[in-house]
C-alpha cells in the first residue's frame, strides 16, 4: 500500500511521453473503460513493454522517507511483455480527491481484500508441446532516493548487455535540428519536386539547420503505397534526387530519407498479389489497418486515406525488400534513413507461418532491419545512419534520433536521464511555436523543423517568425554544446531555481570540465523573475546566456529576469 504513506508515494514508468499518473496510490488509472470490462473484479491498469514504455521498470518512492522501491524485467530478449496492476479493493470513481477510497471505507474489507496494487510482469510465451518456457528474470530491489536510483539501476544492467551508440560515431546525433518536408502528401499534392532540393537546403543552413529529411518523395506520396520506396516520377527521377543530394553535400548539409519498416499499403496489387504472406494478424487471422490523409479534408477525416496494415520484418524475405531499397539510397548518396512508426504494430503476431514465436518475431524483424540497414548503407558511406519513431531502448544501440512526438510544456524526460545519449525531438511547424523550440533547448532535444506543417522551407514568409528565432536558440546552444546537448542530463538535480510556476528547468553538466549549465525556460507571456543556485556553489562566477542579448557575467546566487516566451542559460564558470 505504497512506500510508507500511500498518497506520498510517487511511482514512475517511463512511458513514450510521460507517466499517465506519478501517483498510482491516489489516481488509478483503469486500462478499460466504464462501458465494460465484465468479469474484473477489481481496477485494473496495465502498459506494454516495448509500446507503451521504453524501459521496462516501475519506480515507487517517498520523497519524506527517501526510500524507493525499483521493479524490473531485465530480459535480454526482445520481446513482448506487459506491467500489470490491480488494484484492491475498488475505485470511488470520479472523486475530485483522487479515485482512492478512503482508509475508513476500506476498513469492512480489509480481511477478504487486503487494500493495495497488485501488480507482476505478464509474458506471452509461444511454446510448443514438450518444450519448456523460462521466465527472464524479474528484480524488485530497495533504494534509497527516488526514481533518478532508479534509472541508474537500470542503466548499469542495460549497459552490461547491450551497446549504445555515441554521440561522435554520429552525424544525426550532433544535430541540433533538421528540417522535414514532405514532397509530396498521399493525394497527390505536390509541395516540392526534387529539382527544389538545392534551394530548400540553402534555406534551412541560412536559419542554421545543417540536415534536411526528404519525406514523401516515394511513389504514392507520404504514408501511401509502402513499402514501394521508389521515386514518384511527378517529383523527378533517381538521377534527379542524385543531384539534389550532391547539392546538399556541397552546402555541408546532410540528406536522409523517409521510410518505414513494418508498414504496408493493403490496397496495392503488390500486397495482394505477394505482400500478404507477411501480414501481422490477430488471434483470429485478422489485419488492423488506419493510415494517415494529408492533402484534402476528407483525408484527414480518415474518409480516404490510404489503408496501412503491417508486415512482420521477422520474415527474412520482407525484410529484403526493405533493406534494398535503402541500399539504393545509399548508393546515390543518402546520409541515412528516417524509420517511421516503429512503435510496434499489433506487437504479437499469429500469423501461422512465423519461423520465431509472435510474441518475439517482429522485434526479432526490427533488430534485423536496423542492423542490415546499417550495413548496407555503411558499405556506401560509413557515416550512414538512423533515426526512428519508437520508445524503444534496445535501439540505442542501432540509431541517434528519435521521434516520441513531445508536444506539451511540461514531461518527466526518464529516458533522457537513463541515457543522457538519447536523442528525441521537439516539432515546430507553426510560426510563434516558441515554446517548443525553448523546451528543445531545456531538456537537450533535437528540433524537428516542418514549416507550415511539413509543406515548404523553413525561408518561407509564414515561418519567419520561428525561423529566426530558431537560428538564434540554436547559434547559443552551438557555442553551449558540450554542455548542454552533449553533456550529462541531470534533470533538474544539483539546481534550484526559484520563481512562479510558468518558470521551467532542467539541468546539465558538461562532461569534461564538470561545469554545470541551468536552462531556465518562461512558458507565460509575461516578464518573470527566477533566482538560481547550484549545489556547491555558492558564490562563483557565471555566465547568462539569452536571446538576442549580448552575454553577461555575474555570480551565484543569480536573479534572472526571464522574458515570456524565453529562455535564460545559466552557466558556471
Amino acid at each position: 500500500l505504497g512506500v510508507g504513506d500511500r498518497q506520498k508515494t510517487r511511482t514512475i514508468l517511463p512511458k513514450l511521453r510521460g507517466p499517465d499518473t506519478e501517483w498510482l496510490f491516489r489516481q488509478f488509472p483503469e486500462s478499460m473503460g466504464v462501458g465494460g470490462g465484465g468479469g474484473m473484479r477489481f481496477p485494473e491498469y496495465y502498459v506494454h513493454y516495448p509500446v507503451d514504455i521504453g524501459m521496462p521498470w516501475l519506480d515507487m518512492a517517498n520523497a519524506d522517507l527517501n526510500r524507493g522501491v525499483y521493479y524490473a524485467c531485465l530480459d535480454t530478449a526482445p520481446r513482448f511483455n506487459t506491467l500489470h496492476f490491480e488494484m484492491h479493493p475498488g475505485l470511488a470513481r470520479n472523486r475530485l480527491s483522487g479515485n482512492w477510497p478512503t482508509d475508513e471505507e476500506m476498513a469492512p474489507l480489509i480481511d477478504a481484500y487486503p487494500p493495495g496494487l497488485v501488480m507482476h510482469w505478464v509474458n506471452f510465451p509461444y511454446t510448443k508441446p514438450g518444450e519448456t518456457f523460462t521466465t527472464p528474470p524479474v528484480l524488485l530491489q530497495c533504494h534509497d532516493g527516488d526514481w533518478h536510483q532508479a534509472a541508474r539501476l537500470y542503466r548499469a544492467w542495460f549497459t552490461e548487455h547491450f551497446p549504445i551508440r555515441q554521440a561522435e560515431q554520429s552525424w544525426l546525433r550532433q544535430a541540433q535540428a533538421i528540417q522535414d518536408t514532405m514532397f509530396m502528401l498521399p493525394e497527390g499534392n505536390i509541395m516540392l519536386s526534387f529539382q527544389e532540393i538545392p534551394q530548400w537546403a540553402q534555406d534551412a543552413r541560412d536559419f542554421g539547420v545543417n540536415a534536411v529529411l526528404i519525406s514523401g518523395w516515394n511513389v504514392g506520396g507520404h504514408d501511401n503505397q509502402y513499402p514501394n520506396y521508389t521515386p514518384d516520377p511527378r517529383l523527378g527521377t533517381w538521377e534527379d534526387l542524385a543531384a539534389g543530394i550532391e547539392a546538399c553535400h556541397r552546402l555541408g548539409v546532410k540528406v536522409f530519407f523517409f521510410a518505414n519498416i513494418q508498414p504496408v499499403d493493403i490496397s496495392t496489387e503488390w500486397y495482394r498479389d505477394e505482400l500478404y504472406q507477411y501480414r501481422m494478424m490477430n488471434g483470429k487471422g485478422q489485419i488492423t489497418y488506419s493510415g494517415w490523409g494529408m492533402g484534402t479534408l476528407g483525408a484527414r477525416m480518415g474518409l480516404t486515406r490510404p489503408p496501412i496494415s503491417g508486415c512482420d520484418p521477422g520474415f527474412a524475405e520482407y525484410r529484403h525488400i526493405l533493406v534494398e531499397q535503402m541500399r539504393k539510397l545509399a548508393e546515390i548518396g543518402a546520409d541515412g534513413i528516417h524509420y517511421d512508426k516503429v512503435i510496434g504494430h499489433n506487437a504479437v503476431n499469429f500469423n501461422p507461418a512465423l519461423t520465431l514465436p509472435g510474441d518475439q518475431s517482429y522485434f526479432h524483424g526490427v533488430i534485423a532491419c536496423m542492423e542490415e540497414t546499417l550495413a548496407a548503407g555503411q558499405a556506401y558511406n560509413p557515416e550512414f545512419c538512423l533515426g526512428v519513431e519508437s520508445p524503444w531502448d534496445r535501439l540505442l544501440s542501432y540509431c541517434d534520433a528519435w521521434w516520441l512526438w513531445h508536444d506539451m510544456l511540461d514531461h518527466l524526460p526518464v529516458m533522457k536521464y537513463t541515457f543522457p545519449e538519447f536523442l528525441p525531438t521537439f516539432a515546430v511547424v507553426q510560426p510563434w511555436d516558441y515554446n517548443n523550440v525553448n523546451n528543445a533547448i531545456r531538456y537537450g532535444y533535437q528540433l524537428i523543423v516542418g514549416p507550415v506543417r511539413y509543406s515548404c522551407s523553413i525561408a518561407d514568409q509564414q515561418s519567419r517568425p520561428i525561423a529566426t528565432y530558431i537560428a538564434e536558440a540554436l547559434r547559443i546552444r552551438a557555442e553551449l554544446q558540450e554542455t548542454i546537448f552533449f553533456g550529462e542530463f541531470l534533470d533538474t538535480l544539483e539546481v534550484s531555481v526559484v520563481g512562479s510556476e510558468p518558470l521551467k528547468f532542467n539541468s546539465h553538466r558538461n562532461r569534461k570540465t564538470g561545469k554545470r549549465a541551468c536552462v531556465v525556460v518562461n512558458q507565460s507571456e509575461a516578464p518573470l523573475e527566477a533566482t538560481v543556485r547550484f549545489d556547491g556553489n555558492a558564490h562563483g562566477p557565471v555566465l547568462l546566456y539569452q536571446p538576442f542579448v549580448p552575454v553577461a557575467q555575474t555570480t551565484l546566487p543569480v536573479t534572472v529576469a526571464v522574458p515570456g516566451e524565453r529562455f535564460v542559460i545559466v552557466v558556471e564558470q
